[in-house]
């Protein structure tokens, strides 16, 4: 692929308008959502979904999300549209919670590895918005980020792994929320969880009024027939930092500090990375907070193991508590965590 200059912009009315012209024309550009930071397409052109593909390094078998300004758009894009996505629009959209439906036929196979649905939200952030609107179509976006890396919540982390790869990033500070949308299939029969994100399970079965079932990466191969997953981040190992990333199960104290402890004895530098009110428990070994709770270590997540990659050559992370955000950021610990090798991606 040939080298492009990268500009990073800002995300006012004069940067927002010039990537809308890039998505209009097939180009693609990198802009901030509350969750994490996108690189997106016009969601109806094949070449120009392709390039985000191209710059990423990502499996045409790991489909993207479709991001909408409004409910018009959604039905653009989606064939049939249940009665819970009414009323979970009605709590959670704008936000991060995206929902599998059964696709319109324009919307390209590029888009959703080729299955007869589609992954749709609406995002929180104003700039988001904006440039969907300005781009005047639903935009197809995964992570702005190297397949495999942790995902981008800020636009120099964009620039680090896609320099030279595409022409625009929108700068619009750091995204609030800090792990990707939770994934929602409302397709078939019942509604399952395909992906644990920044809308916690129980506020979605809050409003649904039942229980839903949820489903690992290792389950979600897709269709019948098919290998591919019905929702980014069921497939391959992703969110990994450059280093090796071990996970514990909340409390496993002593286990975290013999862990540590191994690694000394190996001359292999190490962190234990927990939340604030439990740092004391690790004494004096190398300690990285991701905040105060659940929420603060979700928006921290992935900006700790950027920073940490380029120090530490192991982190010990300890799990947290599996409700709200907790059970988002455990999983992304767990997939990062999947094996030693950089494979691909979110």
């Amino acid at each position: 692929m040939r080298a492009v200059r990268t500009e990073i912009i800002e995300a006012d009315r004069e940067g927002i308008e010039r990537a809308a012209r890039l998505i209009r024309t097939g180009g693609i550009a990198a802009f901030p959502t509350e969750t994490v930071y996108g690189l997106g397409a016009d969601a109806f052109d094949a070449d120009a979904v392709q390039r985000i593909f191209t710059a990423k390094g990502r499996p045409a078998d790991n489909p993207l999300i479709v991001h909408c300004a409004d409910f018009g758009m959604v039905r653009r894009v989606a064939l049939e549209i249940p009665l819970a996505v009414e009323r979970l629009s009605a709590e959670f959209w704008p936000g991060p919670l995206t929902v599998v439906l059964k696709k319109r036929p324009e919307i390209p196979a590029a888009v959703t590895a080729g299955l007869s649905t589609v992954a749709v939200r609406i995002p929180a952030h104003p700039a988001a918005l904006a440039l969907i609107r300005a781009a005047g179509t639903p935009i197809a976006a995964p992570s702005a980020n190297s397949s495999g890396r942790p995902s981008p919540t800020a636009a120099r982390h964009v620039y680090d792994d896609l320099n030279g790869k595409i022409p625009l990033i929108l700068d619009g500070g750091s995204c609030g929320v800090g792990v990707e949308s939770t994934v929602l299939d409302l397709s078939g029969g019942e509604p399952v969880v395909l992906r644990q994100g920044g809308c916690p399970l129980e506020r979605i079965e809050a409003a649904l009024g039942q229980k839903v079932k949820t489903i690992g990466r290792e389950n979600g191969a897709g269709e019948t027939g098919q290998s591919a997953p019905k929702s980014p981040g069921m497939k391959y190992r992703h969110y990994a930092p450059a280093c090796e990333v071990r996970t514990f199960g909340g409390g496993n104290v002593s286990e975290i500090l013999k862990a540590h402890e191994n690694c000394v004895q190996k001359n292999l530098k190490s962190a234990i990375i927990t939340v604030e009110h439990r740092k004391n428990l690790y004494g004096d070994g190398r300690v990285l907070v991701l905040g105060r709770d659940a929420e603060e270590a979700a928006r921290n997540l992935f900006r700790v193991f950027r920073d940490a990659e380029r120090e530490y050559a192991v982190l010990l992370c300890e799990e947290l508590p599996e409700d709200g955000l907790g059970a988002a950021v455990n999983d992304r610990m767990r997939c990062a965590a999947a094996g030693n090798e950089l494979k691909n991606e979110n």
